[in-house]
């Protein structure tokens, strides 16, 4: 069975809409990393980590709790309470450019981001060699190929690094910080390691995207040796 030239055309251009889509929010990434310092030591401060501190809505009664420090945004009167406001993440930073975070975890976190780095300028360079094939693909003729099967295979795995390095960097940072907080440590402070959906079905979904490519691939060489 040959797979109809308009198909292929409605196929690949679908998938090239979908590459475009992800490409921004990839290229701001880098850019945050990049040019924000607030995982960087600069001149003024280095930063030890962000810690989660929110509470669920049936524990804001509690007043036990000197670490979260309700502000009041407006006083009570007569006919109405007060309204008050607590912060739901701290950063913790030192007040030196070159204060050394001593700390096992703080190198695995700046690893990581590189890491993040990686495989998110990898998912750039492959979209765009992906969007440039399908372009060339209409030219050509040749939708399908074995080069765009492979880069699908790799951009699978290159999304999955990501997702679960951005899934679980801010339990990493609050790992990091709550070592420098001692006896001020709230109970259930900080975020929990987790491996979500995103990180799961994104890559299995270019993974069939790639083999159902590389059956068709098969289908139409299979078709034109046999003419």
């Amino acid at each position: 069975m040959k797979i109809t030239k308009s198909t292929q055309r409605r196929v690949v251009a679908i998938f090239v809409l979908v590459c475009l889509l992800f490409l921004p929010d990839l290229v701001l990434s880098v850019v945050r990393v990049v040019f924000d310092e607030d995982w960087r030591s600069t001149n003024n401060i280095t930063l030890v980590g962000t810690m989660n501190v929110s509470r669920p809505s049936y524990m804001l009664d509690e007043g036990k709790q000197s670490f979260y420090a309700p502000t009041v945004i407006r006083e009570a009167t007569a006919d109405e309470p007060a309204i008050v406001v607590e912060p739901s993440q701290y950063i913790i930073y030192a007040t030196e450019g070159d204060f050394k975070v001593d700390s096992t975890m703080a190198d695995v976190r700046m690893a990581l981001l590189y890491v993040l780095m990686v495989a998110t300028i990898t998912l750039i360079g492959l979209i765009l060699a992906v969007v440039y094939q399908a372009i060339r693909g209409f030219r050509t003729g040749e939708f399908f190929t074995r080069a765009s099967v492979v880069m699908l295979r790799v951009m699978a795995v290159a999304y999955c690094v990501r997702s679960l390095i951005m899934s679980n960097i801010g339990a990493l940072e609050s790992s990091v910080a709550s070592e420098f907080c001692g006896a001020l440590q709230p109970d259930g402070l900080g975020g929990a390691y987790v491996l979500n959906t995103e990180s799961i079905v994104v890559p299995l979904v270019l993974l069939i995207v790639a083999e159902l490519m590389n059956i068709a691939r098969m289908l139409n060489e299979e078709e034109c040796a046999t003419l």
